[in-house]
């Protein structure tokens, strides 16, 4: 019984476009260095596109991304005290939520 409701909880979350809190290439933001490599932190929730081998955040979720702290289209935001640049090109949903619509590689990161 305890092998099928992991199969089955297996099952459901593939279903649901597997959301997870961290992607297992996720790299922690260095806040010293002002780094964020295809990873996250600042409760963002990330899910790898149906349509793609790309992650992106789960904008639905995503607090930290709304228009609201976006500065600009080109991926210069504000957030915690600071101006970050995101070094790869930004997308806006109907939602009125901006994300990154594809990560290419580890080398896709915020600076400020």
């Amino acid at each position: 019984m305890k092998k099928f409701k992991i199969i089955l909880g297996t099952m459901l979350l593939l279903s649901f476009g597997l959301v997870i809190s961290s992607p297992a290439k996720a790299v922690e933001v260095n806040a010293g260095g002002g780094l964020w490599s295809y990873g996250l932190d600042y409760n963002l929730i990330w899910q790898q596109s149906q349509y793609s081998n790309y992650w992106h955040p789960n904008y639905h979720r995503s607090s930290a991304l709304q228009d609201n702290t976006l500065v600009n289209s080109s991926g210069t935001y504000y957030y915690n005290g600071k101006y970050w640049k995101v070094h790869n090109s930004w997308s806006y949903a109907k939602t009125g939520y901006w994300y990154p619509w594809q990560w290419r590689s580890y080398h896709d990161y915020l600076t400020w």
